[in-house]
C-alpha cells in the first residue's frame, strides 16, 4: 500500500509517499481500499501536533475517505467484501487501505460518487447536527450563516434550504458572496475585515436586521462578528456555537433576555459518542438528502495521492488569506523548556486576534505545561495584552484601584504595573511607595491568592528590560504535591489557609495596606490541596499564606514554610531569563513564582501584568 506519512512535526512540506506492507483488519474491523479521501483543516493542524490528539508517529492524516471493502475481520456483520463504503476515523485515511471499526462505516448508495462520499461526512455531519437537532430549524424561518463559504458554512447554506429555510449568508468578500449565492443562499451580506469598531459592528448589525428578525444564528467564526450578529436576533431566537475561528466573543447578554433568545452549544464529536443511534439516524438523513438532490458537496480541487500535500498546503494558505492571525495557526510550535513543565511558544503572533482552534491548542498547552512564555511580542500594546487575556476568562481589577495615595501610571483597571518607572518613564525615587510596593514580588506567591476568587492565569508582558537581572521564577506545585510521601498527603488533605496581602507586604518590609486596601482586600481563605482541572492534585501556597484555620500558629507557620521549602526546591523549579517581547502566562492553581533583584537603582524595568479570575 502506499500512504503519505507524517515522521516529525511541520506542514503539509514533511509529509513523505512511502510504500508500506498491506494491512489485515482486526475483529470488528474493516479494510476499505480507498478511491477517495477528503481533507480537511484539521489535518493541517494534526500533522503539526496542533490538534486536540497526537497520534504515533509516523501516521497518515486524513479522517474521511471512500471506496470498497477489501476485506472484514471477524464478528463483522453490516458489510462484505466488494460493498462501497464511506469510512471515518481520527487519522489514516491518506493512503490506498484504510481500515476502520464497522461502526465507522456507512453504505454509499447506488449513483453517488467516491469524491462526493469521501466529502460527506464531517462539514454535513456538523450542520446537520447543528440545524436538525440543536436549532430544531423549522420551514419559513430566516437562518443567518456567519463564514458561510467555509465548508461547514456551505453545508449550512445547503442543509437550511433543504429544511425550508430563508438563508442569508454573511461572507467576507464578494467572490465568496457569489459563491454563497451559487449554493442557493437567498440573500448575501459582505461584512468588513475589520469589525472592531462600534461603527462598522453597527453597519453590520443594520444590514442584518434589514434582513427581517434572524431566527437562527449557526456561527463557526466567533470575535466581533458574532457580537454583531447576536444583535439582529429574532424573538426565541437560537445562536448556535460552532466555533470561534476569529475568537472567543463577549456578546451582549442582555439582549437574549430581551428576545427570549438563546445560546446553543454545538459539540458534534461528544454527541456522536453519547448518541451514536442517533448519530447513525441523522447520518442516514443525510444521504438521503444526497440522493434527492437536495444537498451536494462543494468540492474546489481534486488531486492524486503523490498529490495531497499540495492540496493540505491550499487549505492552509487559504486559511491565510489577508490576515496574518490565519498564518499564526498554521506556523505555531510549542515545546517544553523544563522536564516537567513550562512551554514556550514561537510564530505566534498575538498582536492580532487568534482564531478559535488557536486558543484550544493554548488552553490545552497550559493545562500540560503549566507555564508559557510567548517569543517575539513586541508588536502587543496594551490593548492587545487585554484582549488576549480576556480569551481565557473575565479579568481581575488591578488592586491599585484601591489605592487612592499613589498615582497610578497605567489607567486601564485591568492593568497592573510591576515597573519601576513614572509617567515619563523615568526611574522611581528609592522612597517612592509605588516602588516599594514592588518589594514583596521577590517573595514566593501565589498572584491574588489573598483575594476570593482568587487568580486564575497571570499574563506578564515585558515592555522595558534591565541589561541583566530581573528574571522570574517559576515552581511546579504539581510535582511539587507528587513527590510528598502518603503520610504528608493525608495530613494536609483537608486543610483550609488562610492567605493575607497584609502578611505579604509585612514580610518583605513593604508599605502596609492603606484603609482602603485592608477594607476591600481582607483576605480569602482556600485550601492547602486544590484538584486542577487537570485531574491532578497540587499544592497551593504563596507568602500570603498567613495561617491554617484552627491550628495553633507556631504549629500552623511550621507546616506551611516547610511546604514552600519543599516545593521552591531545585527539582520543581525553572528559571526564566526574559528577553526583549516575552510574554509570560501562568496557571496560578498549580505554580508559585517570584522575581529575582536587579539594579532598580540604575535600570529600568517595565512590565505589565493581567490576570483571569478563577471560578
Amino acid at each position: 500500500m502506499r500512504t503519505l506519512l507524517s515522521h516529525r512535526p511541520g506542514g503539509p512540506e514533511t509529509l513523505l509517499i512511502e510504500e508500506r506492507p498491506d494491512i489485515a483488519p482486526g475483529p470488528g474491523e474493516v479494510l476499505i481500499d480507498v478511491h477517495a479521501a477528503a481533507l480537511n483543516y484539521p489535518d493541517v493542524l494534526l500533522i503539526q501536533d496542533l490538534y486536540q490528539i497526537r497520534p504515533p508517529r509516523p501516521f497518515a492524516p486524513g479522517s474521511e475517505v471512500a471506496g470498497v471493502v477489501r476485506a472484514v475481520g471477524s464478528g463483522v456483520t453490516r458489510f462484505g467484501v466488494g460493498d462501497r463504503v464511506i469510512g471515518t476515523a481520527a487519522w489514516g485515511g491518506l493512503a490506498t487501505q484504510f481500515i476502520v471499526p464497522e461502526a465507522n462505516c456507512i453504505a454509499i448508495p447506488a449513483g453517488m460518487p467516491f469524491d462526493e462520499a469521501a466529502a460527506l461526512i464531517v462539514t454535513f455531519a456538523t450542520s446537520h447536527y447543528a440545524l436538525r437537532d440543536r436549532a430544531a430549524l423549522r420551514p419559513g424561518e430566516t437562518l443567518l450563516i456567519l463564514g458561510a463559504t467555509g465548508g461547514v458554512g456551505i453545508a449550512a447554506i445547503q442543509l437550511g434550504k433543504a429544511f425550508g429555510a430563508r438563508v442569508v449568508a454573511a461572507t467576507s468578500s464578494p467572490e465568496k458572496a457569489a459563491l454563497a449565492r451559487d449554493q442557493g443562499a437567498d440573500a448575501t451580506i459582505v461584512y468588513p475585515a475589520d469589525l472592531s469598531g462600534r461603527d462598522s459592528q453597527r453597519a453590520f448589525t443594520d444590514a442584518l436586521k434589514a434582513e427581517g428578525p434572524i431566527d437562527v444564528i449557526l456561527d463557526p467564526v466567533g470575535g466581533p462578528l458574532s457580537e454583531a450578529a447576536v444583535r439582529s436576533i429574532g424573538w426565541q431566537g437560537r445562536h448556535l456555537i460552532v466555533g470561534f475561528t476569529a475568537g472567543i466573543p463577549t456578546p451582549p447578554l442582555n439582549l437574549l433576555l430581551l428576545k427570549g433568545a438563546s445560546f446553543v452549544g454545538v459539540f458534534y464529536g461528544d454527541f456522536t459518542r453519547r448518541n451514536p443511534d442517533r448519530r447513525n439516524e441523522y447520518l442516514a438523513e443525510i444521504v438521503a438528502l444526497h440522493a434527492a438532490g437536495a444537498i451536494r458537496p462543494h468540492i474546489s480541487r481534486r488531486l492524486p495521492l503523490e498529490r495531497a500535500a499540495e492540496g493540505l498546503a491550499a487549505l492552509a494558505e487559504r486559511s491565510a488569506t489577508g490576515k496574518n492571525r490565519h498564518r499564526n495557526r498554521c506556523q505555531m510550535r510549542i515545546s517544553q523548556l523544563h522536564p516537567q513543565f513550562f512551554g514556550e511558544v514561537v510564530d505566534l503572533d498575538l498582536s492580532q486576534p487568534l482564531h478559535g482552534d488557536q486558543v484550544a491548542v493554548l488552553q490545552r498547552a497550559i493545562d500540560e505545561h503549566a507555564v508559557l512564555v510567548f517569543r517575539d511580542q513586541q508588536a502587543m500594546d496594551d490593548d492587545a495584552q487585554i484582549a488576549f487575556s480576556g480569551l481565557f476568562g473575565p479579568l481581575q481589577r488591578s488592586i491599585t484601584v484601591h489605592r487612592k495615595d499613589t498615582e497610578r501610571r497605567l489607567k486601564r483597571d485591568e492593568l497592573s504595573d510591576i515597573s519601576n518607572v513614572d509617567e515619563t518613564g523615568q526611574r522611581l525615587a528609592a522612597d517612592d511607595r509605588r516602588r516599594l510596593l514592588q518589594k514583596p514580588a521577590r517573595l514566593w506567591h501565589t498572584d491574588s491568592s489573598f483575594r476570593n476568587p482568587p487568580g486564575r492565569y497571570t499574563f506578564l508582558a515585558a515592555r522595558t528590560l534591565p541589561p541583566e537581572g530581573g528574571d522570574t521564577e517559576f515552581a511546579d506545585m504539581r510535582a511539587a504535591y507528587d513527590a510528598l510521601d502518603q503520610s504528608t498527603r493525608d495530613r494536609i488533605a483537608t486543610l483550609i489557609v488562610h492567605h493575607s496581602l497584609d502578611r505579604s507586604r509585612r514580610l518583605a518590609g513593604a508599605p502596609a495596606l492603606s484603609e482602603e486596601e485592608a477594607r476591600n482586600l481582607p483576605g480569602a481563605e482556600h485550601p492547602l490541596v486544590r484538584r486542577h482541572p487537570s485531574g491532578r492534585d497540587v499544592l497551593y501556597l504563596a507568602s500570603h499564606a498567613e495561617w491554617i484555620v484552627s491550628w495553633p500558629e507556631g504549629e500552623s507557620r511550621a507546616l506551611l514554610d516547610a511546604l514552600t521549602a519543599h516545593a521552591t526546591s531545585a527539582p520543581f523549579v525553572h528559571r526564566h531569563v526574559w528577553r526583549d517581547g516575552d510574554l509570560v502566562m501562568w496557571d496560578n492553581r498549580c505554580t508559585m513564582h517570584r522575581a529575582t533583584p536587579f539594579r532598580d537603582d540604575l535600570y529600568r524595568r517595565d512590565m505589565r501584568r493581567t490576570t483571569v479570575a478563577d471560578e
